[in-house]
């Protein structure tokens, strides 16, 4: 791993210098700095209290470049924290469970949950009394079948590593299993549901390639004039 330790080091001072003003998206957040890194107890105690063992690549990262700082979206997080309005907090136990089996296999997203009991508009006479009726039910069901439709959607099995704003998260796959290692999208605040990240035609990738690719996309843009 140290190859690619060392890539993303001379990647991420390139694109620093590139954008020196900031302009991509999440740089302004990050600034393009790294924390200090984690020690091996650190990990190993993280490790402990979670019931999990971290992937290789995400660990070597975490030792070796940085314990959270510039990445994707507004940046990685630092171990054991997430988002919490403008800054970081440390997770909610109910809301991340490393310790659970992940239970998705390819992209799920069942939107019907948000739907079911909604009055159809074929049932009504005018227009004004379906909007009217269907209001009435949006106030009685909506946050009760919202709450549904997150827990069917909770990625469990999986640590938060970075958000992109507006309750949208990557997370890293830390249970057991095919999808151990992996990172996904959680597009669930937007109604988008879960959905593994890939990249050139490669149906699944790991800590590395997911940053890498970041960096790599990142520096191209900056050189094509789009930051």
């Amino acid at each position: 791993m140290e190859d690619a330790c060392t890539k993303i080091k001379e990647k991420l001072a390139e694109l620093r210098a590139l954008d020196g003003d900031q302009d991509l998206f999440g740089a302004a957040f990050h600034g393009y700095k790294l924390n200090e890194v984690c020690s091996e107890n650190e990990i190993k105690a993280f490790e402990e209290r979670f019931g999990c063992v971290l992937p290789a690549g995400y660990k070597e990262f975490l030792t070796r470049v940085g314990n959270g700082g510039a990445g994707p979206g507004y940046g990685v997080f630092p171990l054991g924290l997430m988002d919490r309005n403008f800054g970081f907090a440390e997770w909610d136990n109910d809301f991340v469970s490393p310790d659970k089996r992940f239970k998705f296999s390819g992209p799920y997203n069942d939107t019907s949950i948000l739907y079911r009991g909604a009055p159809e508009q074929a049932a009504f006479s005018n227009p004004e009394e379906y909007e009217a009726e269907y209001e009435k039910w949006l106030e009685e069901n909506s946050e009760d079948l919202e709450l549904e439709y997150w827990i069917k959607h909770s990625m469990d099995g999986a640590i938060p590593i970075c958000h992109h704003g507006c309750s949208n998260r990557s997370w890293l796959v830390v249970s057991e299993g095919a999808e151990y290692g992996t990172i996904w999208a959680d597009d669930t605040a937007d109604s988008g549901g879960v959905y593994p990240e890939t990249l050139d035609g490669q149906p699944r990738i790991g800590f590395f390639e997911w940053y890498l690719d970041w960096l790599i996309k990142s520096i191209a843009e900056v050189r094509e004039g789009g930051a």
